[in-house]
């Protein structure tokens, strides 16, 4: 008796661009089982097993074995003030364990006691920062130092009590024996556009809190004219300082107020009495606006260095590809790059680890088809609020057509998705299409001029394979 297995294969795993592997792997187990007599199919499943067994040579599985054993590891367990060097050697049962201080003299007797050893690879607990000045010092001096996650120590052995020389012999009992997932650290040139990014992170915070503080202080006195009116705006700036300067309200509206002038008559009943402003009221005003004037200027010099940056890095190639992606412009593909590395295509195998990495993949938790929790990812919260904010003014504007805004609008109302959500899911649609992009080294295309260039990608294929019902 035969019966018939059908397989439907949609025009992404025909193609094999993205979820190709594990579908194409799926059918190879399928024809190599033995139970299957005259399994073989014919046309897209030939030429995808095909594609399967060239892409496999190229590219093997990473499993957890190596092909040359080591035989002598390191583990350092760091803190604030010292660092905790244990060393293994393969067949010896006993350990060596030093303490060195987080100083120039204590990484050098470090390095010099670690080649003494003849330990071939240094395995590093991220804490915080402080891991770093061994780090960089150890792959200075040519040792193969590689950085890991706590927790990935945390999942694999559960130890009570805290040790520092048990975590480090530890870390280097998993080094020896196992292949550990080492975190990507960046390099010279991702360091640079880190220090750019974050740089003006940190000043925009900063000036948040002195908006705040202006804030407070109005409140304080009673001054209820911004309470609708940002102050970091052009006309939330010029009252205030006119408010500062003694300024009548109606010359002070006329002078610095941009928006409607229909308003002007309900501003002016919530202008304060200059009169009672007291005078060291107006100074604190005057100089907390001399602040967000002057980081607001040091804020806005931010394309003029992005741009520095991309010329002096060789990036420009690079950026106008990624920039061919909707929503994408030259400051968001330069900060991804930064934070995710130039080489993210080689960090990153597939598009899923890295819009896992960015976090805008959720993490739900089902359980028998019922989901019990549902959160976010956790992530580089950089990049993931960069896109986002760059994301949200698309959906929500009028008049934007592109594939994207199509995607949201579909996910909004048909399936009853509220905003922050589906923005969310049209910001990990972008960035799996950067990441293509990237990939393949084409500029985007939207779906249109693609199904131009081959009808026959968005068609599904059914694939019927006779399966003969023998004995187990």
């Amino acid at each position: 008796m035969n019966r018939t297995t059908r397989i439907t294969l949609t025009s992404r795993q025909r193609l094999g661009l993205n979820k190709f592997s594990l579908n194409a792997h799926n059918l190879l187990e399928i024809i190599d089982n033995p139970r299957f007599s005259d399994a073989v199919p014919k046309g897209t499943i030939c030429e995808m097993i095909k594609s399967y067994e060239i892409k496999r040579q190229v590219n093997p599985v990473k499993t957890k074995s190596r092909d040359i054993e080591l035989q002598c590891v390191a583990g350092c367990d760091v803190d604030k003030d010292n660092v905790v060097i244990a060393v293994v050697k393969r067949g010896c049962r006993t350990m060596e364990t030093e303490i060195f201080s987080q100083d120039k003299r204590g990484v050098r007797e470090a390095v010099k006691w670690l080649k003494d050893n003849a330990v071939e690879r240094v395995v590093l607990e991220s804490t915080g920062s402080y891991h770093n000045y061994f780090y960089d010092t150890f792959v200075s001096e040519g040792l193969n130092a590689i950085i890991i996650n706590p927790l990935l120590i945390k999942s694999l052995i559960k130890s009570v009590g805290k040790n520092d020389r048990k975590d480090a012999q530890t870390m280097a009992e998993l080094l020896l024996n196992f292949e550990l997932k080492a975190s990507n650290m960046p390099d010279d040139r991702m360091k640079q556009i880190r220090f750019m990014f974050r740089r003006i992170d940190s000043l925009k915070v900063h000036r948040t809190s002195i908006t705040n503080r202006l804030n407070s202080m109005l409140r304080q006195n009673s001054i209820q004219l911004f309470r609708d009116i940002k102050i970091n705006t052009p006309s939330g700036l010029g009252l205030l300082h006119g408010l500062a300067e003694g300024l009548s309200p109606m010359k002070n509206l006329e002078n610095n107020w941009l928006g409607s002038r229909a308003k002007i008559p309900e501003l002016l009943q919530l202008f304060p009495n200059i009169e009672e402003l007291k005078p060291y009221v107006r100074e604190g005003i005057l100089e907390d606006l001399e602040e967000v004037v002057r980081l607001n200027a040091k804020i806005e010099m931010l394309p003029e260095k992005a741009y520095a940056i991309i010329d002096e890095l060789g990036l420009l190639e690079l950026i106008k590809l990624m920039c061919s992606v909707p929503t994408i412009n030259d400051v968001l593909a330069l900060r991804i790059l930064g934070e995710m590395g130039i080489d993210l295509t080689f960090r990153y195998t597939q598009k899923e680890k890295f819009v896992k990495a960015i976090g805008l993949v959720p993490s739900n938790k089902v359980s028998g088809g019922k989901l019990i929790k549902a959160e976010a990812t956790h992530g580089n919260i950089a990049v993931k609020m960069a896109v986002l904010n760059h994301v949200k003014p698309m959906c929500a504007r009028r008049g934007v057509v592109n594939d994207f805004k199509n995607f949201y609008i579909h996910y909004k109302e048909k399936q009853g998705k509220n905003f922050m959500k589906a923005t969310s899911a049209v910001g990990r649609k972008i960035m799996e299409s950067l990441y293509a992009v990237i990939r393949d080294e084409i500029p985007y295309r939207t779906r249109a001029e693609l199904k131009a260039l081959n009808p026959k990608r968005f068609e599904n294929v059914t694939v019927e394979i006779e399966q003969a019902n023998g004995e187990q």
